[in-house]
């Protein structure tokens, strides 16, 4: 009776931890719980980690109702000695042998796919991209993350969407990573600009909203970059849905659709904006274990 499971989903970053509980609709049934971390030793991270799940399923089978599966999102920017593979590797057998449920496992870019997922059921080749400090992106292939999503994320990455752009560590010119990210911007807008540098990527939005010509100028041929680059990707993948991340970049994204929309032969990319403050990470992390508990369940009952 899938009204009596729930999914317990946690985020791990290098700040904390976040946990919550989430029903098969991908509604939070319980407010997030967070701890953080201080400078923790291989140890006090497995076990703080370990009392996480233990609370949280404690909560489920206090309201009487059982655990289905288990979703953690781990963060990209996790540091030694939390960032090492061997623990993760010995945590996620723990948490599995004692709750007796299956755990799935992603970064929190493909944790938020499987949230919009739940959004949009029918939609089988999706994407999501944030061009924060890195350049990320998640992308769901006939339903499934493909396993070669490395490779996905890497050719837009190293895109070239700047012909005249400086060469990249990977031999290219011009990547898409090296402009849209956040320390990228910033680069490119202190080498032109002449004038005092910038230090926040706020003050660079916050330039273009005023006219400054320098910043319209670079958000113009970044919308057009990262235009070219999404066009690329929708070809290539068949996606029916890209969405954009935003984060005080909603300019970045606007140029982006007005380039896209410039281009009548592709006006079947549809790019929709997620405002990450809206965004749950550890929300995600639960709908990740629903849908894919339910969908291994289906498969293999």
């Amino acid at each position: 009776n899938n009204d009596n499971i729930l999914y317990p989903g946690i985020f791990v970053s290098s700040s904390g931890i976040r946990g919550v509980l989430v029903d098969l609709d991908g509604e939070a049934r319980l407010e997030e719980i967070e701890e953080s971390f201080s400078l923790e030793s291989k140890l006090t991270f497995f076990n703080k980690i370990m009392k996480h799940c233990e609370l949280l399923v404690s909560k489920v089978r206090d309201s009487g109702k059982s655990v289905g599966g288990i979703g953690i999102a781990y963060s990209r920017w996790l540091q030694p000695p939390i960032s090492e593979y061997e623990i993760f590797s010995h945590l996620f057998d723990a948490i599995a042998d004692k709750f007796n449920a299956p755990i799935y496992k992603t970064t929190p870019i493909n944790a938020l796919l499987y949230k919009i997922k739940n959004l949009n059921e029918d939609e089988e080749n999706i994407a999501i991209v944030n061009p924060g400090n890195i350049l990320e992106m998640g992308v769901m292939l006939e339903n499934a993350i493909p396993e070669n999503l490395d490779e996905l994320e890497n050719e837009l990455q190293h895109f070239e969407a700047f012909p005249v752009g400086e060469k990249c560590y990977c031999g290219k010119t011009g990547c898409l990573e090296n402009a849209v990210t956040r320390g990228g911007i910033l680069h490119a807008y202190n080498q032109c600009s002449g004038g005092m540098p910038i230090e926040e990527i706020a003050d660079f939005y916050e330039l273009a909203e005023k006219g400054d010509p320098t910043a319209r100028k670079l958000l113009d041929s970044l919308g057009a970059g990262f235009g070219k680059a999404l066009i690329e990707s929708q070809r290539k993948l068949e996606l029916k849905k890209i969405f954009f991340c935003t984060s005080g970049n909603e300019s970045l994204y606007d140029k982006t659709v007005e380039y896209i929309s410039s281009r009548s032969a592709e006006k079947k990319l549809f790019v929709s904006e997620v405002p990450m403050d809206k965004m749950s990470v550890p929300k995600a992390a639960g709908n990740m274990a629903a849908y894919l508990t339910i969908k291994h369940h289906i498969l293999f009952e």
